[in-house]
């Protein structure tokens, strides 16, 4: 099953840690909604990047390689590495549109 989410960061993080854990983030004692339903972290991430870009119908977006437009986020960490309960406090180091930065956590 595919699904998309097209959103800013910051809701994007929260929306993938649910996505991933179907509960409440750091709280480990919540209710887990359709506990089946669980997302592994690479589907998560394709859900805001190259489904998401594929669900507007734009088979380019959504991916880093050479002639694709650099629109993109730099997170402290492996978002696919960092447990679901982390992911909503992983900083975000950087921000690129259209290949500049738009954002960055050292300026």
């Amino acid at each position: 099953m595919r699904w998309a989410r097209i959103g800013p960061w910051p809701s994007t993080t929260r929306a993938s840690a649910w996505a991933r854990l179907r509960r409440i983030p750091g709280r480990t004692d919540a209710h887990v909604f359709e506990p089946s339903q669980r997302l592994t972290a690479l589907e998560a991430l394709k859900g805001f990047s190259v489904w998401a870009a594929e669900a507007q119908g734009d088979h380019d977006q959504g991916r880093i390689r050479p002639g694709n437009r650099a629109d993109l986020a730099i997170w402290a960490d492996d978002p696919l590495l960092v447990s679901a309960d982390e992911l909503i406090d992983l900083p975000i180091e950087s921000t690129w549109v259209g290949g500049e930065t738009v954002f960055s956590r050292q300026e």
